[in-house]
């Protein structure tokens, strides 16, 4: 085999062609000519004007120390498709909705070899949790604790089957293909053609079966209703939208975050969904008046020290947004641009596991008498001859990260009178999928520790000694140890609890289904209810 060379490749959709599928504020110079272009194919070059760095003038360098930054698009045509093969950073000039937003992780999947997989890109949607794993030797995809129920994959890499070999050698994707090939230039054709063949191969599916057990809507009309769902969802703040950089941020750089496209300069340190409504009514855009081309248009861009742009993503890409439509039994979820579907016969699953663990907990409500969660916690005690507000204490090991035991301790009963009941009541004012995912994690992870780390249930036993008259002579240890405590989680809202599960996002539920799991291996009961919010 010849020089291996690396290719960085985007199909694009079918209704796009090489001059729409570039941005109109692109700079790249159109149809440069070049010997080995492929037939039909074109190129556009960047040629960005070379600049000072920032630190020449901070330091007061005396040097020229000019830099720019190369790159270039090349259209291919095959098989009645466009391919863009895209050099340096010149794929920012592509729009974001003009490729096909799961070409290369479709096709990595088709062409690597199952038990020689080097990294993972990992999205859990309820929290937006991205995570990033890599090992050292090439491995099957086991060792990287992928949880098909809760998580979606948004890319892969390793190493070509022996069969491919002919093709690329080590293939990843997510949106883009990346290969590593020795293909010749005259040859990219035939390699786009083959390409698309295994994009529109379900194969894989022999291979990592229940890999994207979460799939993707397809369907035109089914998408146009959700995004008409989503339109609304904006127009009337819908609190289960969130806005995110869609994907890894290199946190070492600095970098600020300029929210664009409808006129002026808007710079902050954040992204939320609350900045960009602040940036449409410095521009004097009504947030109701916003539509699908708004959402296309107006982007978010993160800008160095300098103001000099990097990455680009539109706002509609940004957005995260978990929904459901009148009549249809399926649940929905929006992320990086493409909605994804959770099967009706999944739903009823979710349904069988954790529709018994509803019940009332008995809880007096949140009022404006308080300030916060913990506010709330601590007049639980103050109000409650059993409860024992531990909101904010730490039970970890000594140098670990602090770990709540709950937000307080309920005791219901005395020894004497038989075996009280004691509840690790776990508090959350939101119906959030992030909020409650930390809600969750927070229970389970506190219950591990305390029944697998001793010098965990001395902390929490020196917590509650200056108040151990208030546990009515129940010893912790010993409950902890013979499993009789309980943990309940505690939803602070204003939906009608009778709605049970029905009143938690999609992926919330999945984690609550993944969290009883949990209790169930430890031992431990666990139950979920509402408390009713009447700010």
């Amino acid at each position: 085999m010849g020089s291996s060379h690396y290719f960085s490749i985007y199909l694009l959709k079918p209704a796009y062609n090489t001059s729409s599928a570039l941005r109109d504020d692109h700079d790249l110079v159109p149809n440069v000519t070049a010997d080995r272009l492929p037939q039909g194919a074109s190129l556009y070059l960047s040629e960005k004007i070379p600049r000072q760095v920032w630190w020449k003038k901070y330091f007061g360098i005396d040097r020229d120390l000019k830099q720019a930054f190369k790159g270039a698009l090349v259209f291919v045509p095959a098989s009645e498709r466009i391919f863009a093969f895209s050099f340096g950073r010149a794929y920012h000039s592509l729009k974001n909705a003009s490729y096909e937003p799961d070409f290369g992780l479709r096709v990595t999947l088709n062409l690597v070899d199952a038990n020689k997989i080097k990294n993972t890109d990992i999205v859990e949607p309820a929290n937006a949790r991205r995570r990033r794993t890599q090992v050292p030797v090439l491995s099957d995809l086991t060792i990287f604790d992928f949880d098909h129920d809760s998580s979606v994959l948004k890319s892969l890499a390793g190493k070509a089957k022996a069969a491919h070999e002919h093709l690329v050698r080590n293939v990843s994707g997510q949106d883009n293909l990346r290969i590593s090939s020795d293909v010749e230039a005259s040859n990219l054709p035939m390699l786009c053609e083959e390409l698309l063949t295994y994009y529109e191969s379900n194969d894989y599916e022999n291979v990592f079966p229940g890999i994207r057990a979460i799939s993707r809507v397809k369907d035109p009309f089914l998408i146009e209703q959700l995004e008409q769902k989503l339109v609304l969802g904006l127009r009337g703040s819908d609190p289960a939208l969130l806005l995110g950089v869609p994907d890894f941020v290199d946190y070492a750089r600095p970098f600020r975050i300029r929210y664009r496209g409808a006129g002026g300069k808007f710079v902050r340190d954040d992204v939320a969904l609350e900045l960009y409504y602040e940036y449409l009514l410095t521009r004097n855009v009504s947030p109701e008046s916003i539509d699908l081309e708004d959402l296309q248009r107006h982007k978010i861009e993160l800008v160095d020290e300098d103001m000099r742009p990097g990455d680009r993503h539109s706002i509609g890409k940004a957005l995260i947004y978990d929904t459901h439509l009148e009549g249809d039994s399926a649940g929905y979820h929006l992320l990086e641009g493409v909605w994804y579907r959770v099967e009706r016969d999944y739903m009823q699953v979710l349904q069988a596991n954790i529709g018994d663990m509803f019940e009332d907990p008995e809880l007096p409500p949140y009022t404006h008498e308080h300030e916060d969660e913990k506010d709330y916690n601590s007049k639980m005690e103050e109000e409650h001859c059993g409860a024992l507000c531990l909101d904010g204490e730490d039970i970890s090991p000594a140098g670990a990260t602090q770990v709540e035991p709950c937000d307080f301790l309920c005791v219901e009963g005395t020894e004497d009178d038989g075996e009280p009941d004691v509840a690790f009541v776990h508090v959350k004012r939101s119906t959030r999928s992030s909020g409650l995912s930390h809600l969750f994690s927070q229970g389970t992870g506190a219950m591990e520790l305390l029944l697998s780390e001793s010098d965990s249930v001395e902390r929490l036993e020196a917590l509650v000694a200056e108040r151990e008259e208030r546990l009515g002579g129940v010893r912790l240890r010993e409950r902890l140890e013979e499993r009789t405590v309980r943990v309940v989680f505690a939803v602070v809202t204003r939906k009608d609890p009778s709605r049970t599960w029905r009143n938690l996002p999609l992926f919330s539920r999945i984690n609550l289904r993944r969290a009883k799991r949990q209790f169930q291996l430890m031992g431990v009961p666990v139950r979920i209810g509402y408390i009713r919010n009447e700010t």
